[in-house]
């Protein structure tokens, strides 16, 4: 028999996986896992799935890291679990077992039908000893259970099983219930005190518009390390019974995008099909400030994260033909929301919204895949916390345990921060502003003070505090000049829009220069957040273009919750990029980066604008001046630490050090370090008489 274990999810069999996160293997630097604190032994550096520190639970069964347990042969109490079911249209005995976490198959029977297997690595664990024995691989088949048909069932092949097939809780869970009949004189046991309620699936594709043909993305190539890495998400995908084989005439293709942590990710382009005959679902996400408000009544929070939110939500079978893709040489299409579609995002907040409402659920708000829980006092939190958790177990949703914080007094929720029923802008938002530095020369002031210019009217007594920035001709500037560039500063903070109305257009307004990207976003004229990075060395060296689209790219990221549901608008000052990002041109772009990036923003709903560079100042600005805002620059400490030497030994100091800095880099360094203009040597031309030429060799002398 199989013992499971209650506090480990059910996985596969182990693969090469990282020892630290339990996902594919990758450098530590790079591992999510790396500063998270595991929640069963208080350690650094682990999930909790993957823990490995022992329980006090009996010694002969382990963690979940052996997966399963099997028995080598069938008491005879059993016979009652046993029936026939046909596997790939071969007739087998098959063991039901409740308490195993996983399906396995004989290898003899393998072997005998000459089954396809493939390679993995895992152990087992036998119930009634302290024995383990090794996985042989698995396979993929089809099982015909009764009327009930299970497509590409994943089977971990065991060496010594006591029937040719055993069913566990992987394939147990996707039925309401299961009857097995003993025979006993005792009236029937219902275990489960709880009842498990399906979500009724959202129509997806109730907004299609008529007379659309299907449309068939011609096949993509990809790399070998590409193909290999869709064929593991395709397997992984097919065994949680997300997607299944499918004989639609749409047909979408894959693309490969990393994240921010350099993960990578398989994701469907569906703006080339069904996205394009697909209407907007009108249906409204919550106001954010109404909900902000609504929380910051209360005084304890949690945060809660669903994993894969979309993932959880099942879609219409009738509706399922429009998500087809293709990958592997085989077609398949999704059984819940993917991501990407139109209106998944409508979708998923209507589901939410549902279940909040019918299960009366007290103190919880939902944006989206964000809920937080909140309460008066820790009693009440705790109350409303319980209930919450008790009823997305009976739906069956599963939380991201490691992105969810429990009874905080102050959090950050949509662009705010909530302590004490306090409400304030998130610090995030005006950190660029507020760390603007002073203007080291003339063309940095002029940048400034066309971004000061832009906010003037909300400025008050604007021409009053910027005349001493006008009339500065010398750098340093003076202290008056500083204290009234800072002073602009925080004017412009204060005229920072708290509550954003909903009726009013958002305007995201980017630029990128050689080392920073930046963007605002504004409305109505007035400052609502602001965003600047510097580019590392390698995005550095990017074509101009790249680095524009990637600043929009970035600006969206950032102020998600600002942007989706709701209709912005997009300004750039490359031509070229508002063509391409613009959804409703179907150009063939030929560099797979920027066809990613506009997958990426296929969710939302934009209109983008070229304008000038010239016009373009307060983007303009962040990104030229703002370039070390959020990275502060180690060349200048290590500048100043080595007595200011100047650019010539400071360039062959760090070129024979190896250090990654570039001419460049160092230039910018020194022409804008106040001590080293105070000492520079002053060179002046003679005024009046100018020297008389030369005629002959040495005639001056």
């Amino acid at each position: 028999m199989i013992k499971p274990d209650n506090n480990q999810p059910t996985v596969s069999a182990i693969q090469q996986k990282c020892y630290f996160c339990g996902y594919d293997k990758h450098p530590r630097s790079s591992c999510p896992a790396r500063d998270a604190v595991c929640k069963k032994c208080d350690k650094k550096g682990h999930f909790l799935k993957v823990c490995r520190s022992k329980t006090k639970s009996d010694s002969a069964f382990v963690s979940m890291a052996t997966l399963a347990c099997v028995t080598a042969t069938v008491p005879g109490l059993l016979s009652k679990a046993i029936i026939r079911v046909k596997v790939n249209n071969i007739d087998a005995n098959t063991l039901i077992d409740t308490g195993s976490s996983n399906s396995f198959i004989n290898e003899e029977f393998v072997q005998i039908h000459k089954i396809k297997s493939y390679p993995e690595n895992g152990q087992v664990l036998l119930a009634t000893t302290t024995y383990s024995s090794n996985l042989k691989g698995y396979v993929l088949v089809d099982l015909l259970l009764q009327e009930h048909t299970y497509k590409n069932l994943k089977l971990s092949i065991h060496p010594k099983l006591c029937s040719d097939i055993l069913i566990g809780h992987d394939v147990l869970r996707t039925h309401s219930s299961i009857d097995l009949t003993f025979g006993g004189p005792r009236p029937p046991l219902s275990i489960c005190n709880m009842t498990f309620v399906n979500i009724e699936p959202p129509r997806l594709f109730n907004n299609v518009v008529k007379d659309c043909k299907p449309v068939a993305v011609k096949s993509r190539r990809y790399s070998d390390e590409d193909a290999k890495f869709i064929r593991e998400e395709v397997t992984k995908l097919l065994y949680d019974n997300i997607i299944e084989e499918s004989t639609s005439p749409w047909r979408a293709q894959v693309l490969i995008t990393k994240s921010e942590n350099h993960k990578r990710r398989m994701v469907i382009d569906y703006s080339q099909t069904i996205n394009k005959f697909t209407l907007m679902d009108a249906f409204p996400l919550p106001n954010i400030d109404e909900l902000v408000s609504k929380v910051a009544q209360h005084t304890i929070y949690s945060t809660i994260d669903l994993r894969s939110a979309y993932h959880q939500i099942p879609i219409h079978e009738d509706e399922r033909q429009y998500t087809a893709f293709e990958a592997g040489g085989r077609l398949y299409q999704f059984r819940k929301i993917p991501f990407g579609v139109t209106n998944g995002v409508a979708c998923f907040q209507r589901v939410i919204d549902t279940i909040i409402s019918q299960e009366n659920l007290d103190g919880v708000y939902a944006y989206l895949d964000d809920i937080t829980i909140c309460g008066n006092n820790q009693t009440e939190h705790d109350l409303n916390l319980n209930k919450f958790l008790t009823i997305i177990k009976k739906y069956g949703l599963i939380l991201n345990e490691d992105k969810c914080q429990f009874s905080k007094c102050e959090i950050s929720l949509l662009g705010h921060h909530i302590s004490n029923k306090r409400i304030s802008p998130d610090p995030e938002r005006l950190k660029p502003l507020l760390n603007l530095p002073q203007p080291k020369d003339a063309s940095s002031l002029k940048r400034v003070l066309g971004m000061f210019s832009h906010y003037s009217k909300w400025i008050q007594g604007f021409s009053d505090k910027i005349r001493s920035l006008v009339d500065c001709k010398s750098f340093p500037m003076s202290p008056i000049a500083a204290a009234d560039f800072e002073r602009i500063k925080q004017d412009i903070a204060k005229s920072v829009v708290n509550s954003i109305n909903s009726e009013e257009l958002l305007v995201v307004e980017s630029d990128a220069s050689d080392f920073a990207l930046a963007a605002t976003l504004s409305q109505s004229g007035r400052p609502v957040a602001f965003f600047s990075r510097s580019l590392t060395e390698g995005e550095k060296r990017h074509p101009s273009v790249e680095k524009e689209a990637y600043a929009i790219v970035e600006a969206v990221r950032k102020w998600r919750h600002f942007l989706i549901g709701r209709h912005f608008k997009l300004i750039t000052d490359q031509e070229a990029v508002s063509f391409m990002f613009n959804l409703k041109h179907s150009s063939k772009i030929k560099s797979d980066k920027i066809t990613r990036w506009r997958l990426e923003l296929s969710s939302f709903s934009y209109d983008i604008v070229y304008r000038p560079g010239k016009e373009n100042t307060v983007a303009d600005a962040f990104s030229r001046v703002c370039a070390n805002i959020n990275n502060p620059s180690k060349l200048f400490d290590l500048h100043k630490a080595l007595c200011h030497p100047g650019m010539t030994r400071m360039y062959h100091w760090t070129r024979s050090k190896n250090l990654p800095f570039t001419l460049d880099d160092i230039k910018r360094v020194t022409t804008t370090c106040p001590i080293c203009a105070e000492v520079k040597p002053k060179f002046f031309k003679q005024e009046g008489n100018h020297l008389i030429k030369a005629t002959l060799p040495f005639e001056r002398l």
